[in-house]
């Protein structure tokens, strides 16, 4: 504390507190500079005030308020408008640095951690530096909704190292500006998750209300879907008699499992081969790796038309060759994406899996068949639904075949309808192929 402890003896009693803040971005220093040693000085003297005050309790006295500067709660200027807000130690953290308490107590799905990471950082990119949270008022919400609604779609991407605000002007700079986000996105993917965790502080005693609070964009919604499923003529045209007369590949029987399956794309990608199976005499896709949520987990019967065309084949073939997935390039590049991302704190696999036969389909296949007009990858499952529907099946087992069913720990295991039902009904989807 004195200082006069060499780089190795500081390092050695404290470094590892230094090293800790480091990695929490809460400082820079560098070990052996004077900043550092002053640093380390400043937590050997908070480590000695730990152990008095941890002597006092083991004798029975009751502990004194701390005494070094650096223990004490920062308390915000008397002259400070917004000091009734602060009404705790902790609302003195800004929105990133609570996430990790806020993250631990929800335990959400990797998506929903990663959108959350997302808006936070879009947020203290637009107010210049993450602010505590007590300072954080409507005004900053309602300027942070005014940015967005002129934030190019995938800034960081077309714009390499600039933050929010700089990316919005050098779109406008652009001769042709690229598009902005749209209010659905907005309100569902960005305010909706400061929202949320400006009311987890509230419910936490951190501040006083929600600044958040009925901030969203107002739009008028398209009766329009947007979204389409494929027509009887569109399904010639995707599958047309030819590719039938060859070996399908990975992209071929991707559509046709989506089509016939109505899976996610971060589903189908992830299915491994021990994951299709027989129960109760059902052959199944069992949809059990990591999904969107838990009510996604479920099973799924294989429609006849995939045997029909080969997929049992498909199955001996690839372990054959030693493989553990059915879409073992999809899913190979996709996790390639996905250790190489560096954008987002959190992996979402939703979000690596449809850069590869999904992007192929919509960008390349469907425009070479003109085939448009709200219509995407995201059509096949549409699709798959929109025949169950037609089909006669009934709304509980056809949001259960398509993983649209609560997310509570007894219905990821148990459902009213038996595996033979189901079959019957994924066997009602017929298609003119």
């Amino acid at each position: 504390m004195s200082g006069k402890a060499t780089n190795d003896e500081m390092a050695a009693a404290v470094g590892w507190i230094i090293d800790s803040m480091r990695e929490n971005g809460h400082t820079d220093v560098e070990r052996g500079t004077e900043k550092w040693r002053a640093l380390a000085r400043t937590m050997a003297g908070v480590q000695l005030e730990v152990f008095q005050r941890q002597s006092e309790r083991d004798h029975g006295r009751d502990d004194a308020p701390p005494q070094h500067s650096a223990l004490a709660p920062i308390k915000p200027p008397e002259t400070d408008p917004l000091a009734a807000r602060m009404l705790d130690g902790e609302s003195n953290q800004s929105l990133s640095e609570i996430f990790k308490r806020y993250s631990a107590e929800r335990k959400a799905t990797p998506a929903t951690t990663q959108e959350c990471e997302v808006a936070i950082r879009m947020f203290e990119e637009h107010l210049g530096k993450p602010k505590p949270l007590y300072r954080i008022t409507r005004q900053d919400v309602q300027g942070f909704k005014r940015a967005l609604l002129e934030t190019p779609i995938h800034y960081r991407k077309r714009f390499p190292g600039k933050t929010l605000p700089e990316a919005i002007v050098a779109n406008k700079k652009r001769k042709e500006p690229y598009e902005p986000l749209v209010a659905r996105t907005i309100n569902n993917k960005i305010l909706s998750r400061i929202h949320s965790l400006l009311e987890w502080c509230v419910k936490n005693d951190l501040i006083p209300d929600n600044p958040a609070a009925k901030i969203r964009v107002d739009f008028v919604q398209s009766a329009e879907p947007s979204r389409l499923p494929f027509t009887g003529d569109d399904l010639k045209l995707i599958f047309p008699p030819a590719m039938f007369q060859k070996k399908l590949g990975e992209f071929e029987w991707a559509m046709l499992i989506s089509l016939y399956g109505g899976m996610r794309a971060s589903e189908l990608a992830q299915i491994k081969l021990s994951s299709i199976r027989h129960e109760r005499g059902v052959l199944i896709f069992d949809i059990e790796e990591k999904t969107k949520n838990a009510g996604s987990k479920r099973i799924v019967p294989v429609h006849s038309e995939l045997i029909r065309h080969g997929l049992n084949k498909r199955i001996s073939a690839l372990k054959a060759a030693g493989e553990t997935h059915l879409f073992p390039k999809w899913y190979g590049d996709g996790m390639k994406a996905k250790q190489a991302a560096t954008e987002y704190g959190t992996a979402s696999l939703n979000q690596y899996f449809p850069r590869f036969i999904p992007r192929k389909f919509n960008r390349d296949y469907l425009p070479k068949l003109g085939i448009g007009d709200r219509k995407v990858w995201h059509s096949l499952r549409h699709t798959f639904k929109t025949q169950l529907s037609r089909g006669g099946v009934d709304k509980a087992t056809r949001d259960y075949l398509t993983g649209h069913v609560d997310g509570s720990a007894g219905a990821v295991y148990v459902h009213d309808v038996s595996v033979e039902a189901m079959a019957s009904a994924v066997e009602r989807i017929t298609f003119d192929l």
